[in-house]
């Protein structure tokens, strides 16, 4: 025969239930709305970061952005960090310390990754005006020699030192030519 709880058995262990769970909803710190929003924020910060960093990658490699890597953009994901210091009320101080200080380090990042972005660019600029540059300085080094093997030497050494300043994508399709079968 099995062993059968009685009514007042079970009824004290839903009693129990009931102030358990009461206890919990009344004991729990601040809305799981606001929870819910707050999380959302951060990840949605997390995101728009990792767009970001994508497009300076893409940016670096000479491939064409697909979110932006403006100034603007910068500007806009460090509105959306310093947004999140007003954090809702269920963090305790310690939380909120720790979190202010990771907020700091995440806008000190991001402002050094800005200016790493423009330094960088500003040697893609010089890079491309000495490219654009290079051709005729070689053509007028090429036409101060006399005809022969040193002026054709130096034409070929010029075709050279253009394949190799280009991006590794571009130098390897201009130097690949298919061979053909004998």
């Amino acid at each position: 025969m099995e062993p059968r709880l009685s009514k007042r058995s079970a009824a004290l262990a839903a009693g129990a239930l009931v102030v358990l769970c009461a206890l919990f909803v009344l004991g729990r710190p601040g809305s799981t709305a606001d929870h819910d929003h707050y999380r959302t924020r951060l990840r949605q910060l997390r995101v728009a970061t990792a767009e970001l960093e994508q497009d300076v990658l893409r940016q670096r490699v000479g491939m064409a952005e697909l979110h932006g890597a403006s100034d603007r953009d910068f500007d806009a994901l460090a509105a959306r960090a310093r947004s999140l210091r007003t954090a809702p009320d269920f963090l305790p101080d310690e939380g909120m310390r720790s979190l202010t200080a990771s907020l700091d380090a995440y806008l000190r990042v991001l402002e050094g990754s800005r200016g790493l972005l423009a330094a960088a660019r500003a040697k893609d600029q010089q890079l491309a005006a000495l490219r654009e540059a290079f051709p005729g300085q070689v053509a007028a080094t090429a036409a101060l020699l006399p005809p022969g093997a040193t002026r054709e030497q130096v034409e070929a050494l010029g075709v050279e030192v253009l394949l190799a300043s280009r991006a590794r994508g571009e130098a390897l399709a201009l130097a690949w030519r298919p061979r053909s079968r004998s």
